[in-house]
């Protein structure tokens, strides 16, 4: 399944999309970053409830690997972006920068931070669409794609999946629109990271235990 996406994705956009001396995208340089975000903002955010919400936050990073411009684009809680704000500002130069046909350049990224208030409501969207395609309940995963998408319009693979579907339902048109996206999103956001689904109690001993890495 994989190799037929491939294949219809450079024949839609061309293979340049995937060539990596054309663009290759920023890394992290120490260690993993979703795990360094995240431990950051559950010291700051202590166990206070984070709700449930989408924030995204747009940001250059510099040939150097500098963050520059960082600016909130999405949120609805103050404390969740606030947090999320710092949190990931203190990644600041520890990032090796864009490359363009080989050379370091500035480039624009986005960072997304999903928050859910329950881990099975999570695993929930990650499991089902395999149930349905394993079944070849093509109408019924697309109905439960869009209501993914709904939830988390910035991941990627829910339009590959989507395209996916939609190849199988003759959707040659559809099928192209969310390969179009699905590219977009893989080259703009820099990185998704989810966060708020653990209980009060699992909040409470992660900021502890934050806090007191901090004070040593």
């Amino acid at each position: 399944m994989k190799t037929f996406l491939l294949y219809t994705i450079s024949l839609f956009f061309g293979l340049n999309f995937f060539g990596q001396n054309d663009f290759e995208k920023a890394t992290f340089k120490n260690g993993d970053v979703k795990k360094i975000i995240s431990e950051k903002f559950y010291a700051l955010n202590g166990n206070n409830s984070t709700g449930e919400e989408i924030v995204v936050i747009s940001f250059d990073l510099t040939k150097k690997g500098m963050l520059l411009n960082v600016k909130p684009e999405k949120f609805k809680n103050k404390r969740n972006v606030v947090n999320v704000l710092l949190a990931f500002q203190a990644t600041d130069g520890m990032w090796n920068p864009t490359r363009i046909d080989g050379e370091l350049k500035t480039q624009s990224y986005k960072m997304v931070f999903t928050f859910f208030n329950s881990e099975i409501h999570y695993k929930y969207n990650r499991n089902k669409y395999d149930k349905l395609m394993n079944k070849k309940k093509y109408k019924k995963t697309l109905e439960f794609l869009n209501k993914a998408i709904e939830k988390e319009p910035y991941k990627a693979n829910l339009y590959l999946n989507r395209a996916n579907v939609k190849s199988f339902l003759k959707d040659v048109v559809g099928e192209k629109e969310d390969l179009a996206i699905y590219i977009r999103l893989k080259r703009e956001i820099l990185a998704s990271l989810t966060l708020g689904v653990f209980s009060k109690e699992r909040r409470t001993l992660m900021y502890q235990t934050q806090t007191r890495t901090v004070r040593n």
